[in-house]
Parts: C-alpha cells; sequence; structure tokens
C-alpha cells in the first residue's frame, strides 16, 4: 500500500490526477475529456514552474533556461522547440489528447496508478489508470486544503486550487475551503500571491477554464 505521505508528488499533474480519481467507487470526479484538458493544463504549469516554457502575447515559447530534470518535462520542451511558435490553446488541445496516458505512465513509475483493462471489451473503451490506493490518492486534496485554510501555499499548490476551478472539479476534501471555489472574489484573493509570483500560471489558468468551456459545449452538442 502506497504510504499517504509519498503521494504528494511535488508535479502538479499527477496530484491533479489523483484529485480527479480518489473515489473509493472507482468512479472518476471529472469526464474523460475534462480530465484530459485539465492535465494538459497543468503540465504547461509544471513547464513554466520549472521555466522551461513562458507565454508571451498567448503563445507558447521555449525559454533559454536549462531543461527540466523530468524526462517527461524534458521531453515535452523539445515538442515545443521542434514547433513554430503556437498558441496556448492550440498546445492545450493537442496535449489533451495524450496527457491521461503521459501522466498515467509516470505515476505508474512512482508506483502510485496502474493501467486496469474493461472487464468486457467496449469499442472506444480502453480502461483507465486508477490510483493503487484511493485512500492514498485523496492526500492531494487534504494537503491543497490545509495549506491554503492556513495561508500556506505554495505556487504549486495554488496552480493545482486554480485548476480544481477551471475544470469544475469537485473533491470533497476540499470542502474547509469550497467557498472560495464558488466567490469570485475570495478566489481572485486567494489566487493573488499567484499572480505575484508568476502571472503567466494566472493566464495559462484561464487558458484552461476556457478549453474546458469548449469541450463541455461539444460534448452537450454531442
Amino acid at each position: 500500500m502506497v504510504e499517504l505521505q509519498q503521494v504528494k508528488t511535488g508535479f502538479v499533474a499527477n496530484d491533479f490526477f489523483l484529485m480527479a480519481n480518489d473515489d473509493p467507487s472507482g468512479r472518476p470526479r471529472l469526464s474523460e475529456r475534462i480530465l484530459a484538458v485539465g492535465l494538459a493544463g497543468a503540465l504547461l504549469c509544471e513547464l513554466i514552474l520549472t521555466r522551461g516554457v513562458d507565454i508571451e502575447k498567448g503563445t507558447l515559447v521555449l525559454t533559454a533556461n536549462r531543461r527540466p530534470r523530468s524526462l517527461l518535462l524534458a521531453g515535452l520542451c523539445s515538442e515545443v522547440e521542434a514547433e513554430a511558435p503556437r498558441p496556448v490553446r492550440d498546445w492545450l488541445d493537442y496535449l489533451s489528447l495524450e496527457s491521461t496516458e503521459l501522466v498515467g505512465r509516470r505515476l505508474r513509475a512512482s508506483g502510485v496508478a496502474q493501467f486496469h483493462e474493461p472487464r468486457f471489451k467496449v469499442p472506444g473503451r480502453p480502461g483507465r489508470w486508477l490510483p493503487v490506493d484511493a485512500q492514498a490518492a485523496s492526500w492531494p486534496a487534504v494537503d491543497v486544503t490545509r495549506k491554503i485554510y492556513n495561508g500556506a501555499a505554495t505556487a504549486p499548490d495554488l496552480v493545482l486550487f486554480g485548476l480544481t476551478r477551471a475544470t469544475g472539479l469537485d473533491n470533497p476534501n476540499l470542502w474547509e475551503i469550497r467557498h472560495l471555489l464558488t466567490d469570485p472574489g475570495l478566489l481572485e484573493q486567494t489566487l493573488s500571491p499567484l499572480a505575484v509570483f508568476n502571472p503567466v500560471l494566472v493566464e495559462l489558468v484561464a487558458h484552461t477554464a476556457a478549453a474546458v468551456g469548449s469541450a463541455v459545449a461539444s460534448q452537450r452538442k454531442g
């Protein structure tokens, strides 16, 4: 069994995945499409936090700083380098096609998640990634709640909280700070330190929210 304190991975996308998949029933708290968009945003946030990429006039650009140590993030930097500068929204759409798989593999490598084949083969449903221990996987939400409630949140914590709002993720472990998600003024106040740390992160969370809105609209039409 994974130790509770080991599950706070230090990667925004890993923690976001766990927050969306820590229900003991095994049911995800987000649809596959919305989860994928949220994870794409989380991966781009990781790149910004590690100074691997930046956003200039709505476009994702590679920085001149040292590449991230993470193999996944270094690979994403190489993809950004290989492409002509593209809008953030294009990268969110592109990464959402494989974000769940990428993050799932990284979690599997650390022993936190595993891939479950469906009991019955259904076209279009190849299986899904699940935490090894749903109870232990609840720790990221508990930790974010504790830090924000106590005024001790770091930039990754605030990014994670912002992505929670952007995707509409409703995790019961956020109950002590849930009112911050529903009050725009309180939410802006809570995330204000993030703007001081790096305003680009606030912009990226907003881009993610817009992409989620488009995904929700397309799902309704479908």
